[in-house]
């Protein structure tokens, strides 16, 4: 006789066959009313999922599949290598059970399982499982260890939109992500310009062509690692980035000026031969360029210089657009070199580094000194406090660099 459509209690336990599967436990606990109700609701999203399962059969595809699937049809991008780093790091090992069989051993002799340290070993789960609430988790992990969450949070957005396309799962939830867990956070810091050219001479090879574009461009990181072969325009001297996201907003490419000869010579040897749709900057290796790879490199030069760790490789952006600010060039010419949609940004490069703001506090100051002081002084005394009240100048070795 066939079971009725309901919970029954048996054995400790509200029960119930689904999908195929008897005796399936609904809820544990004594026969009480409480415990009924928990059941019968147990049983509804059982019903739901199953619904849901009929109509999207592949929830249930696991999500190493699917991703392969999605960096298959992901290879002519070219954040493919970070999707393929940051997807395959999400699916981490599974710790405790890679400590009792044999583990590989690392480039240091290091004993440690594969895959992401702050990862899920949830290759074999299926898609539906990723859901806010296990990303915040991962995201948190990184958060915890001093790394990012935006790169992974865009990648395993990425992967889920596309599963939504392909009708895998009917939807996800992964806009209910804590903001500031998927947020990128640029830290509002300008560096000395001291700081900023002695990292520039200490790097050498691809890096420091990066470092140069960077320095005189304002470009961003990813704009330089995107950019390819045919935006370089050398009669022009000029990249024209069509791929950009100004494109959308205004229907105009942005365009990066080359103004040294010495960048215009930097584009010419890394596009010489090259087909127009690769990336136009490669590493050493004749890789290009990934998010990764910048960030060790950065972070390796910072530790080995002792330089602030609030500067970051954004910084060069921030650096270049306030010197553009301080030589007086127009806003509206500004913002356009920044790719700003919106001008009132370069508000915050005005108020940062302001000399103007400096000189009128010291004359202020010098008015308070002189209101305070009763008789005579010394003119040696006078010249000798208002020398001490100077606003300090901040220029590094600028006139070094072509």
């Amino acid at each position: 006789m066939a079971r009725p459509a309901k919970p029954w209690y048996a054995r400790g336990a509200w029960r119930t066959d689904s999908a195929g599967e008897r005796n399936k436990v609904l809820v544990l606990g004594p026969k009480n009313v409480d415990t009924k109700l928990l059941a019968e609701k147990a049983l509804v999203e059982l019903r739901q999922q199953a619904k849901l399962l009929n109509d999207h059969p592949g929830m249930d595809t696991t999500i190493a599949v699917v991703v392969e699937r999605f960096l298959g049809e992901s290879t002519d991008l070219v954040v493919y290598q970070d999707y393929c780093n940051e997807l395959n790091w999400f699916m981490g090992a599974d710790h405790s059970k890679a400590r009792s069989v044999g583990e590989v051993k690392n480039r240091r002799g290091e004993n440690r399982p594969s895959g992401g340290r702050f990862g899920f070993p949830c290759k074999d789960w299926p898609i539906r499982k990723i859901d806010a609430q296990l990303v915040e988790e991962y995201l948190k992990r990184r958060k915890a260890a001093g790394l990012s969450g935006s790169h992974a949070y865009a990648a395993i957005r990425s992967l889920m939109e596309w599963a939504k396309r392909k009708r895998y799962i009917p939807s996800h939830d992964l806009g209910l992500v804590e903001l500031k867990l998927r947020k990128r956070g640029h830290r509002k810091f300008i560096p000395d310009d001291r700081e900023v050219f002695r990292a520039y001479w200490a790097t050498q090879g691809k890096f420091r062509d990066f470092l140069c574009i960077l320095m005189m461009t304002g470009m961003r990181t990813k704009e330089i690692r995107t950019v390819q072969v045919d935006e370089f325009k050398p009669e022009q001297r000029q990249l024209v980035l069509w791929r950009h996201k100004v494109v959308e907003k205004t229907g105009k490419p942005k365009v990066i000026p080359l103004p040294t000869d010495e960048l215009l010579a930097i584009c010419r040897a890394h596009a010489d031969g090259r087909p127009g749709g690769e990336p136009l900057f490669l590493t050493d290796r004749g890789l290009p360029w990934t998010y990764q790879a910048i960030r060790l490199r950065w972070s390796r030069l910072r530790e080995k210089l002792g330089i602030d760790a609030k500067f970051t490789l954004y910084t060069f952006r921030h650096w270049y657009l306030t010197m553009a600010v301080e030589s007086g060039e127009d806003g509206a010419i500004v913002s356009e070199l920044a790719g700003h949609s919106d001008p009132s940004t370069l508000e915050l490069y005005k108020k940062i580094r302001n000399p103007r703001l400096h000189e009128a506090s010291r004359r202020v100051a010098l008015s308070i000194e002189r209101a305070g002081t009763q008789g005579e002084r010394a003119s040696s005394t006078a010249e000798t406090r208002e020398d001490s009240l100077k606003f300090p100048t901040n220029r590094g070795r600028s006139g070094e660099m072509v």
